[in-house]
């Protein structure tokens, strides 16, 4: 919101984006993470993530331009009651009375939001422009919403790590393009207080979409980006001490109205078919504990560890040759439902 008088909202995304992908290139050389897979569907989705993610941050900066800020953080952060959608159509789960709640308020304070009495609207009705930002603002938190789904769904086949540096190779694309067309504004040099806020928003986008990535790997979409939903607060602290924006109740009441629908959709949710309960890792014996296949004298394979899904994810993180584990043609493929063919590939856990 500093930056956009003088710096153009595209160069405010390219050049976080350039340094966010340095630094997550080094993470990734000294990982070793691998960031081609073989895997055409994980290669899909992890490109997907990037498209959506770069959308989103570009469409939500471009808001920035047009709305006062806590009117389009309000906007964008709808995005939990999108994802809510979402995992209805696409992943199947149920919505409960909760995320029905959640729906109905948030679509009540986007009403209020963006209804002619918000925030910096004139008494004649909202100008083309913030009608324009409220558009780019929904249009952002659905992307961002659609982003949720794909990064659960890379859960266990991609690192997250991978997945930041994809995101940000995107970013950079798609943000190098209008700047050199000069659109909308050509691109300018910073200086020295317009570097130091741009090195900020690059330490925080990097933290915060590395985090985020691991967080949507470890709970549910709807949940998780309903956690986002603190930053409404925070932008409605910010505009009134720092950029000195005035309070408007039916803005403010707009705003309330999300976070409360927010707050129903965390709780509720949705509810997907439960799943046998899983072995923990400690609670499968270790193979020495496990009798000999032939004869005991004879060095050889023993009976097959039957992993479950909830410790294949921490099998990712073992080295099968150096561990108390079988190799993995020795293990039951929980989402195969059959024993692994030997010398297959298995992208899920990158192992052979």
């Amino acid at each position: 919101k500093f930056l956009v008088p003088g710096v153009p909202p595209f160069e405010v995304a390219f050049i976080p984006s350039v340094v966010c992908l340095l630094t997550t290139s080094t993470v990734v050389y000294g990982t070793g993470a691998p960031i081609f897979v073989k895997s055409a569907w994980v290669t899909f989705l992890t490109l997907l993530r990037g498209v959506l993610g770069a959308t989103s941050l570009v469409l939500y900066y471009l808001s920035l331009n047009l709305l006062p800020l806590k009117d389009a953080v309000t906007l964008y952060f709808c995005s939990p009651v999108i994802s809510a959608f979402l995992e209805f159509t696409l992943l199947g789960n149920s919505l409960t009375l909760g995320s029905l709640l959640g729906c109905t308020f948030t679509v009540a304070g986007v009403v209020l939001v963006t209804q002619p009495g918000g925030e910096a609207q004139e008494d004649t009705g909202p100008e083309p422009g913030q009608r324009l930002g409220a558009m780019l603002a929904i249009a952002a938190a659905a992307c961002n919403a659609a982003s949720f789904i794909v990064v659960r769904l890379l859960s266990g086949r991609q690192s997250p790590v991978v997945i930041t540096w994809w995101y940000n190779v995107v970013l950079m694309l798609a943000t190098l393009v209008p700047l050199l067309l000069a659109y909308p504004l050509p691109p300018v040099l910073p200086n020295q207080h317009q570097a130091l806020l741009l090195a900020a928003i690059s330490i925080a986008q990097f933290s915060g979409q590395l985090v985020l990535n691991r967080g949507f790997q470890l709970v549910s979409p709807t949940k998780g980006s309903a956690i986002n939903v603190l930053q409404v607060l925070f932008s409605y602290m910010w505009g009134l001490t720092m950029l000195h924006d005035t309070l408007n109740w039916v803005s403010a009441a707009g705003g309330g109205c999300v976070m409360l629908g927010v707050v129903c959709v965390a709780l509720g949710g949705s509810s997907a078919p439960k799943a046998p309960t899983e072995p923990l890792l400690d609670s499968v014996e270790p193979d020495s504990a496990l009798p000999v296949a032939d004869e005991p004298s004879v060095v050889g394979p023993r009976r097959s560890v039957f992993v479950r899904q909830s410790i294949l994810k921490v099998l990712e993180n073992v080295r099968i040759g150096e561990s108390r584990w079988r190799p993995l043609e020795l293990c039951f493929w929980a989402d195969q439902g059959a024993l692994p063919a030997k010398g297959k590939e298995y992208p899920g856990l990158g192992y052979k």
